[in-house]
């Protein structure tokens, strides 16, 4: 009876949820399986492998790169000389680009406009242009041989090359797209690199040497050299979001060595990860690192705050993932058409008016509120209330836009939905010992989802406040489809607000006030502009900033 009650509150509970599914986001990860031509797509709020990708898949996919927004996915096709263009909208092939020979690492500037491609056999790097996926430039003077991992600088100015036969690092100028001479030069075979969080420190693994250096940025020296302790053929790093610590594979050993940044000395091991440890990459959180293993198909997760072996995953054959291969993918209503082709479904209305906001009037209204909190707290923080809201999205646009367009309908829904206001408040304020005594709702459900702590909407990718609150200076910002992108900046400019990031539909930006100005007082500014469809506060998530 408690799950025939929990679907029905639920039900009608979506009916109340303002904000379009595009707001929400959950943290995947893009596997390259080198031996198999495909890619492994996982959920790491429950590590489980929700797709593999086969079709148009390049020759040999061996590293990856997901744009900051999210929306796409580039990976290297080794024996193919392509990058594929992967949108994570559907999971599905949207373009194959030409590149030089054996294409190994690239990384993505910050501001998502460029993908720098290490050409390996060509002693060259390609520049994607990303807008119309094109190759813009091809540097060729003063790469070195065998490019193998790349890194760009958090500021987008420099792109850091190793050279796996030159034992040396190449260091590319963004403005200028131009390798400056000299070379770094490192220990033998460099392979894969990560930069600091700040900026200041390259960590480069020379998988020859098994040894680790460490390249000062501010000149170009390597500083520090770590020898003791590296292990066997490091091969993969990642610098972890505060920049304490690098996590580093060690191919034939099958391990991971943790470094400490404040005196660069290996503070433990991890063994028995894996065999073959290859690609290796943090979470936004930096709660947990996943690695690949190139020799057993699987992907290990290992838990940060104790360096503690997790999970196991299985994926497809000889998995290698060189590269930045996590990221927080946008949940896209539609999950089946790229992002660009949104426009008509957006343009008709819904927007972030659906069903409940349309009949009380606002986003920011109590009751609205009440309900929206029990879909964050009960539907959100599990799988299968999260594929409820998914539908939900997906299909209520059209009626939350009649509703709108009749007073009278909107009184008839309003009465309708104040005894569910009031389950859902009771639902919510239900007390511990209540909660001791009396399974709760979520646990109807599955009986591992009850926890709806902060920690757990975290590494579902859902971030909330300490108050289950919006974020208190940010907001989500609907413009109509015809407004250019740069027309956007000028409004926020003049609004005094920054463009964070571009949501996957087409004109749905999240935005910030630099200082402590309200959300209210935000969403006011916004208003005076007839450009602006809608905005409403940022209830859903906080944007991971690295």
């Amino acid at each position: 009876m408690k799950k025939v009650w929990f679907f029905f509150l639920s039900a009608v509970v979506l009916l109340c949820t303002a904000p379009s599914i595009e707001c929400y986001a959950a943290d995947y990860a893009y596997i390259t399986n080198s031996g198999q031509d495909a890619i492994s797509v996982i959920n790491t709020s429950d590590n489980s492998v929700t797709a593999t990708i086969t079709n148009n898949v390049g020759n040999t996919p061996f590293g990856v790169v997901i744009t900051p927004d999210g929306n796409y996915v580039y990976v290297t096709n080794q024996l193919e000389d392509t990058v594929t263009v992967i949108s994570t909208a559907d999971n599905s092939v949207k373009s194959t680009i030409d590149v030089d020979a054996a294409p190994s690492g690239l990384d993505i500037t910050p501001d998502g406009n460029y993908i720098y491609v290490a050409n390996k056999n060509s002693d060259t790097v390609s520049v994607i242009d990303t807008s119309n996926n094109t190759v813009v430039y091809t540097i060729t003077n003063n790469v070195g041989a065998d490019p193998f991992g790349v890194a760009v600088t958090p500021d987008g100015d420099y792109v850091y090359v190793t050279n796996q036969s030159q034992d040396a690092v190449t260091v590319i100028n963004t403005s200028t797209k131009t390798a400056e001479p000299p070379f770094i030069d490192v220990d033998a075979f460099p392979s894969g690199l990560a930069v600091t969080p700040d900026g200041n420190y390259i960590y480069v693994a020379n998988k020859n040497s098994d040894t680790v250096s460490v390249i000062d940025t501010s000149n170009n020296s390597v500083t520090a050299t770590i020898t003791n302790n590296v292990g066997a053929d490091p091969f993969g790093v990642v610098v972890t979001p505060d920049g304490n610590y690098v996590y580093v594979t060690n191919q034939s050993q099958g391990a991971v060595t943790v470094i400490s940044t404040s005196n660069n000395s290996v503070q433990s091991t991890i063994d028995n990860v894996g065999k073959d440890t290859t690609g290796i990459d943090i979470t936004p959180d930096g709660n947990y690192v996943y690695v690949a293993n190139q020799g057993e198909n699987t992907v290990s997760v290992i838990r940060t705050s104790d360096n503690t072996l997790v999970d196991t995953i299985a994926v497809g054959n000889a998995p290698i993932a060189l590269g930045k291969f996590m990221g927080t993918i946008p949940m896209d209503s539609d999950n089946g058409d790229d992002s660009e082709d949104d426009s008509d479904d957006d343009d008709d209305g819904g927007g972030g008016c659906f069903i409940a906001t349309a009949a009380f009037g606002s986003y920011m209204e109590s009751h609205v509120k009440i309900l929206r909190d029990f879909r964050d707290v009960y539907l959100l923080t599990n799988r299968a209330g999260q594929s409820f809201v998914r539908l939900y999205y997906k299909y209520s646009p059209p009626v939350a836009d009649f509703i709108a367009d009749h007073e009278g309908l909107k009184t008839v829904v309003r009465y309708a939905l104040y005894p569910l206001v009031g389950l859902s408040y009771v639902a919510l304020h239900t007390t511990a010992t209540q909660q001791t005594s009396t399974p709760s709702i979520s646990s109807t459900l599955e009986p591992n989802c009850s926890d709806t702590t902060n920690e757990s909407l975290k590494r579902k990718g859902l971030f909330k406040s300490d108050e289950r609150d919006f974020v208190k200076n940010q907001a989500l910002v609907k413009f109509k489809i015809e407004i250019s992108h740069e027309a956007i900046e000028k409004i926020a400019e003049e609004s005094g607000l920054t463009i964070i990031k571009r949501v996957s539909p087409p004109n749905l930006y999240l935005m910030e006030a630099s200082d402590n100005t309200t959300v209210e007082e935000i969403m006011k500014r916004l208003s005076e502009y007839e450009q602006v469809e809608y905005s409403e506060p940022n209830y859903i998530y906080k944007i991971p900033m690295e």
